[in-house]
């Protein structure tokens, strides 16, 4: 049976059980940050099986796309273990129970798949008499084919209190031949005879503190079989690595590998890296199409973890870059109909690909490097475990992920000790992690007037910049603070900083330069008194609350721009563009965004071009209050990781914008005035930075642009249609001056040749020829070293120049010296990294640089010391 039909079967069958019908959710969780990834088919359902929200149906199916990374280290080394897998499920909210799915699923097995009754067995919850008896009494089976077994294997719960319940899992008898061999040996056994397909969860308790089980008002039904398993079950195939899903592209990968398409067959197999890259190739494709870009912590490590793991294995294999990327349209062919955005996001899946690949095989050799020295001195002590610490500085310098190292080391029959590098990364954690939040505690010592009792501050800044309000407490945090009944300012928030302005009344002034708030929505108005004092303020709790209105227009102007911007981006790169990040303050604005590469000038030309045509085009703004659901389901953009409530305000403007947005916007886009955007920069692998100005600074920066051409026109005495090819035919004219001085420093140089053998360093008959010099490039240092051949019989020499910003570095050796063993290209490794660098070449010369000067002396006996080391 083909994938696709197993698919289709179960959907039909459920349908034919009035089960409504939902598509796979992406894989990124919508309005659940606790969650990573969708790693079960229930994942996406959560708040209806909590009760947080109310379902759209009581019964529901779906065939769900999972990526789960608990178990990577198995992909390979078992037949069944997969990061990204297909979850087929069937769902209950207080409708149907056991009565209903436990026949339903026995129909759907021997009826529909006509699976052979003989391979099939359950187990059962040991407490959980109702299911064994509907399974014996109401679907037939023997006793002998089912297994009671305890919590640990047939219960479910989600954490220690909350809903759980019993389970019921269907298992497939793969043969005596997989298995184990013992007596024993039966469901639930960890060998690979029995392999579970499907999973019945009945959701029926609340499990208190105390560990006391109280029954659920609406108990519900979630079931899961995973697609690869069964069809491999169907197929009578010990591997889901040999079902439809997979061969193709195996078949393609070990071809490109020079290796005939060998199937396993047994139940335990040693490593297998073609099983590994194809699952780690299908999980990077689908992470990408649902916006996920290869990062240094949360999804985008996962990905990166996935993405080199299998650019690491087709090296072994000898596969050339792009040949594993090259496989994605097997992919695309046998999973294409079903998720249809890796289709239509195949272009990004591959770019993203093809530079994550080219960027780690580019660091993958001095890593290498780095692992074999290691690796040599564990020879040597007899030790078989690596340090945690080396494989640390593998993780933070060179990006090896640690099930990386840990494949390196295993292939050379290596360990590497995990508990000292998790030691580390959490010395990392503990270092850079900086308080960011606000100390909304009392400062101890600080005026502390209490006026009335705390409760949520109402806010009505959208309707006003200036109201009466009655004042609760005065307080301190890193400065004086006030908290109001209700406000007109807004507090600091998705990325919009808080308003300005005054509270006053007839007996005080208080400058508030600072609003913002808590997680119980108090806000706090912080800054200091010009007129009174606290005291006053026993007597007298009426104030008014005035919002300094046109610093308020200016953020509002660049909050509006924002969104603008925002769709602008996603229209002119992309629709994979997602909103990571912002900052909205007076007229000025920046905004953070998942992107694989650099936004061209021409197309920041485009945007700036969009956005100003919408100012122009003068769309109203219109705000409204919907159901979260709802909202989305109309096309408004949330954020991926935000937390939303039942209830969102959506902002509008015109047919080009619609977003979830707490933040105070114009009621028309010609508000905004003008727009700019200034610098575009990257902020971290696979996300950018744009900052941007608006209204009347947007136009002082156009008008200084202004200046300067013009400045340019008269120095140049050309018009502005000129000045382009004259700042071109300088640039020219520099250059090969440049070009001419390099030429004189090479030979200036190379004159300087003989003076160092001369004055080299003596290690036996060895020279130690060790010179640094200012402004020389590495052209004039490798032409330098060139001329040591055929001058000095033995030599080993450094040569660094000391240029404004950097430091170039060439290291050369003798023919007699490769033989003992010493290597240009693996001394300039070591020496450059001491440096802060890296770099590479031939065994008889190479290059690279640094950036560190100060580490000159380092380097330098780094260097001494490894001849000393070869040569005595």
């Amino acid at each position: 049976m083909k994938s696709v039909d197993l698919r289709n079967k179960y959907l039909e069958f459920f349908k034919k059980y009035e089960h409504t019908i939902i598509k796979s959710a992406p894989l990124v969780p919508i309005n659940d940050p606790s969650l990573l990834l969708i790693n079960a088919g229930m994942a996406p359902l959560k708040p209806y099986f909590l009760d947080t929200k109310s379902a759209p149906s009581p019964r529901m199916a779906s065939v769900q796309k999972c990526l789960r990374t608990k178990d990577i280290d198995d992909v390979g080394t078992t037949p069944r273990h997969l990061t990204f897998f297909e979850m087929l499920g069937n769902f209950s909210f207080g409708d149907y129970f056991k009565e209903e799915i436990i026949p339903w699923s026995w129909e759907f097995l021997i009826g529909w798949l006509e699976l052979p009754e003989d391979k099939l067995f359950v187990s059962v919850f040991e407490e959980d008499d109702e299911a064994y008896d509907i399974w014996h009494k109401k679907v037939g089976l023997p006793e002998s084919k089912i297994f009671k077994l305890g919590e640990a294997d047939n219960f479910w719960y989600m954490a220690d209190t909350g809903p759980c319940g019993p389970d019921s899992e269907i298992f497939y008898d793969l043969g005596e031949k997989v298995g184990c061999g013992r007596p024993t040996c039966q469901p639930g056994c960890d060998c690979a005879r029995y392999t579970e397909i499907w999973n019945l969860v009945f959701t029926q308790f609340d499990r208190q503190e105390d560990g006391e089980l109280k029954p659920l008002p609406n108990r519900n039904v979630d079931t899961g079989m995973g697609l690869e398993r069964t069809i491999a079950a169907i197929e009578g195939k010990v591997s889901v690595f040999e079902i439809d899903a997979f061969q193709p592209l195996i078949s393609y990968i070990r071809k490109k590998a020079g290796q005939k398409g060998k199937r396993d067959t047994s139940g335990v197999i040693e490593f297998n890296p073609f099983f590994l890259m194809a699952d780690h190739l299908r999980g990077s494709a689908f992470l990408i199409a649902d916006d996920v870009y290869p990062g240094n912590e949360g999804r985008g490590y996962i990905l990166r973890r996935i993405m080199r793991r299998a650019f690491l294995h087709a090296q072994r294999q000898g596969l050339k870059e792009g040949e594993l990327i090259a496989g994605l349209h097997f992919i695309y062919e046998s999973l294409g109909d079903a998720y249809p955005e890796i289709i239509e996001k195949s272009k990004l899946i591959e770019k993203i690909l093809s530079r994550e690949e080219e960027g780690f095989l580019s660091t993958l050799s001095r890593g290498e490097a780095l692992l074999d020295k290691k690796i040599a001195k564990l020879e040597k002590t007899g030790n078989n475990v690596l340090a945690g610490e080396t494989a640390f500085e593998l993780y933070d310098t060179y990006g090896f992920p640690i099930d990386l190292t840990r494949d390196i080391l295993r292939e050379k029959g290596y360990k590497v000790d995990e508990d000292s590098f998790n030691a580390e990364l959490e010395k990392q954690r503990l270092r850079s992690r900086a308080d960011t939040a606000t100390k909304l505690n009392s400062a101890s010592g600080g005026p502390e007037v209490v006026i009335s009792v705390e409760k949520p501050t109402e806010f009505v800044g959208f309707e006003t910049t200036s109201a009466k309000a009655e004042i609760r407490r005065v307080t301190t945090l890193d400065k004086l603070a006030i908290v109001l009944d209700k406000t007109p300012f807004y507090a600091e928030s998705g990325g919009q900083v808080g308003d300005e302005g005054i509270i006053k009344s007839d007996s005080f002034e208080f400058n508030v330069t600072k609003t913002i708030k808590d997680q119980r929505d108090v806000y706090y108005h912080i800054g200091e008194f010009t007129k009174g004092n606290p005291e006053v303020i026993q007597e007298e709790t009426e104030i008014i609350a005035q919002v300094t209105e046109s610093r308020r227009r200016g953020i509002m102007r660049s909050h509006t721009a924002t969104h603008l911007m925002h769709s602008a981006l996603r229209q002119v790169l992309g629709t994979h563009v997602k909103q990571a990040g912002s900052l909205v303050e007076d007229d000025r604005l920046r905004f953070d965004f998942s992107h694989y590469e650099s936004v061209s000038f021409d197309n920041i030309l485009k945007i700036t071009k969009l956005v100003n045509k919408w100012i122009l085009q003068g769309f109203d703004i219109s705000t409204h209050i919907q159901r979260y659901s709802e909202a989305v389901k109309s096309g408004a953009m949330a954020i991926f990781g935000e937390k939303y409530g039942d209830e969102v305000r959506v902002v509008s403007m015109g047919d080009v914008s619609s977003e979830l947005c707490g933040g105070t916007h114009l009621d028309n886009t010609s508000k905004i005035g003008s727009f700019v955007i200034i610098k575009e920069e990257s902020i971290a692998s696979g996300t950018r930075r744009i900052e941007a100005l608006t209204g009347l600074k947007a136009i002082e920066y156009f008008l200084d642009g202004g200046k300067v051409l013009k400045e340019l026109s008269s120095r140049f005495a050309v018009g502005y249609d000129l000045i382009e090819s004259n700042v071109e035919k300088l640039f020219a004219e520099r250059k090969s001056l440049e070009k001419e001085l390099d030429k004189i420093r090479a030979n200036m140089a190379k004159s300087q040749v003989a003076g160092l053998i001369e004055q080299a360093e003596k290690v036996g008959n060895v020279s130690l020829i060790i010179h640094t010099v200012d402004n020389l490039n590495n052209d004039a240092l490798m032409s330098m070293a060139e001329g040591f051949k055929g001058k000095v019989d033995s030599y080993a020499a450094l040569l660094i120049g000391k240029m404004p910003d950097k430091l170039g570095v060439v290291i050369a050796v003798s023919n007699d010296m490769m033989k003992k063993g010493l290597k240009a290209g693996d001394l300039i490794r070591e020496i450059c990294g001491v440096l802060g660098g890296g770099g590479g070449g031939r065994p008889n010369i190479a290059q690279g640089g640094g950036k560190d000067a100060a580490k000159i002396d380092d380097a330098i006996n780094k260097f001494k010391s490894i001849i000393n080391e070869k040569l005595n």
